[in-house]
């Protein structure tokens, strides 16, 4: 089955493959990263910057901007958000193609930087292996 929006917060399945690909290409180009915790599945949309958190019992979704700029207590996100990893109440994510790659991490409310590479020869490179 293929992942379908049908409106700002719910989602259905469904075999038509025209139906995913229109809603892929509307809402979720560039998917990278997944990750499941507790019925909740959640995904990257790489050129979009955003984080997909939906909720498969329900068939609902949230979705939230990486588009951050600089981070609390120091660190830039500005580029795409790709691998996902679920830990307790954080959401760890890499940076895919930057300025400044590293991992990241939110609870859902603030965004952090764990690490980055600052350097002038880490440009345009990516984070891997969460």
């Amino acid at each position: 089955d293929y992942l379908y929006f049908t409106s700002d917060s719910t989602f259905k399945w469904t075999t038509s493959l025209k139906l995913g690909r229109d809603s892929a290409q509307a809402y979720y180009r560039n998917v990278e990263g997944i990750s499941f915790k507790d019925g909740i599945l959640s995904f990257v949309a790489k050129r979009q910057k955003l984080i997909f958190h939906l909720d498969l019992a329900n068939e609902t979704y949230e979705v939230e901007s990486t588009n951050r700029g600089r981070l609390p207590g120091g660190g830039t996100f500005g580029a795409g958000p790709d691998q996902l990893v679920q830990n307790g109440d954080y959401l760890y994510f890499t940076e895919d193609g930057g300025g400044n790659p590293g991992v990241y991490v939110t609870d859902g409310t603030s965004y952090f930087t764990l690490f980055e590479a600052r350097a002038t020869q880490y440009r345009g490179d990516e984070t891997t292996g969460l």
